[in-house]
């Protein structure tokens, strides 16, 4: 609670001794109180706080303590899922097109837009979605990014697999669902989901 107030003090405007603050720590005080928000699930906070940025000033920090392209992919990265939440994917997916190929949220945005495309009953759509994503991450794999890549990999194949039983392809649900890895976060739902396909 102390720091989410210490960050509405410099989004206001002015330090605790009333001094005037840069636009530019203000932008960050911004992000952060925006970044703070999605993180306690706070949407509608979240999407204020980051509403509020001014992207240009954002682009322009010009410091050597915070890598800027990180902020401006996170910035995306939150703001896309956060028009997720609100029903808006190609608002979500205009944000997807500014973060950078390596980023390493990028993967994330892409996959919980497939599970919306799910959610809305789009399985086909969803299915290309994951696919591609698919492609990306056995690249990245190949680049040896395997440890960060294979928690989202068995996460997309549960996925696949689940979109395969709802449309009753039980035998492409099982080849899915077994390339799931036996001691991994997802083992026990994959193993779970095999037994009803």
């Amino acid at each position: 609670h102390q720091a989410r107030a210490i960050f509405e003090q410099l989004a206001s405007g002015t330090s605790k001794e009333g001094a005037r603050l840069a636009e530019s720590t203000k932008n960050l005080a911004w992000f952060y109180l925006g970044k703070r928000f999605y993180q306690e699930r706070n949407t509608a906070l979240a999407f204020t706080m980051l509403e509020k940025i001014d992207i240009t000033q954002l682009q322009n920090l010009g410091t050597t303590t915070i890598a800027t392209d990180e902020i401006m992919d996170e910035y995306h990265y939150l703001m896309g899922e956060l028009q997720l939440v609100r029903g808006e994917l190609e608002l979500s997916r205009k944000h997807l097109e500014q973060i950078s190929e390596k980023a390493p949220l990028r993967p994330y945005l892409i996959y919980n837009s497939a599970l919306y495309l799910k959610q809305q009953g789009k399985h086909a759509e969803s299915q290309t979605v994951l696919d591609g994503l698919l492609l990306d991450i056995h690249a990245a794999i190949d680049e040896g990014k395997e440890k960060e890549s294979s928690a989202l990999l068995d996460r997309i194949h549960l996925t696949k697999g689940v979109l395969f039983l709802e449309q009753s392809q039980f035998q492409l649900a099982s080849l899915s669902l077994a390339k799931i890895s036996l001691n991994g976060p997802w083992s026990d739902q994959a193993l779970f989901q095999y037994a009803l396909a």
